[in-house]
């Protein structure tokens, strides 16, 4: 079961890094609270086309989500056809912490060694905040936290969807 989750987490990852890729490359504003304080700063506030573009995404990404509970619960209900919340919630967690995990090491980090000219924001090149892996660590630790939150509410989806 676990490597199962474990293998959910890295398509879910896949599939997340097309779609932050594909946004930012389509608008970067969109992500714009993602970026460094200093880069939001000297940006200043999103616009408001931008806030729907991101409200957009948002709906998007809550959509893969929730497909990815559901195939999530199709992969365990295979596994263990009587699972119980517990289950789906462990199965849930490690998928959500693989996802934080390579978010951090792989999409995070590359971005701060690469920093492709298309993701930095107009007016805040050079800024310390895209060379600050610090920021991209503090991120990782808070996502700790909130993907477990996901983890949780994916297990009642998974119970829900099955």
């Amino acid at each position: 079961m676990l490597m199962h989750a474990a293998l959910g987490g890295v398509a879910l990852s896949a599939v997340f890094f097309a779609l932050v890729l594909a946004t930012i490359r389509f608008n970067p504003e969109i992500m714009l609270n993602d970026y460094p304080p200093d880069v939001r700063a000297k940006f200043g506030p999103i616009s408001p086309r931008a806030k729907k573009q991101r409200a957009a995404v948002s709906l998007l990404f809550l959509a893969v989500l929730v497909l990815a509970a559901w195939l999530a619960a199709n992969d365990l209900a295979s596994l263990a056809p009587s699972f119980r919340y517990r289950h789906a919630f462990v199965y849930a967690l490690v998928m959500m912490q693989v996802f934080n995990l390579l978010d951090w090491l792989v999409l995070d980090t590359a971005l701060v060694a690469l920093q492709p000219k298309w993701m930095v924001l107009p007016g805040t090149e050079g800024l310390e905040g895209y060379r600050s892996y610090a920021f991209h660590f503090r991120g990782w630790v808070v996502g700790l936290f909130a993907s477990t939150i996901a983890a949780a509410l994916m297990a009642l989806a998974m119970i829900a969807l099955r």
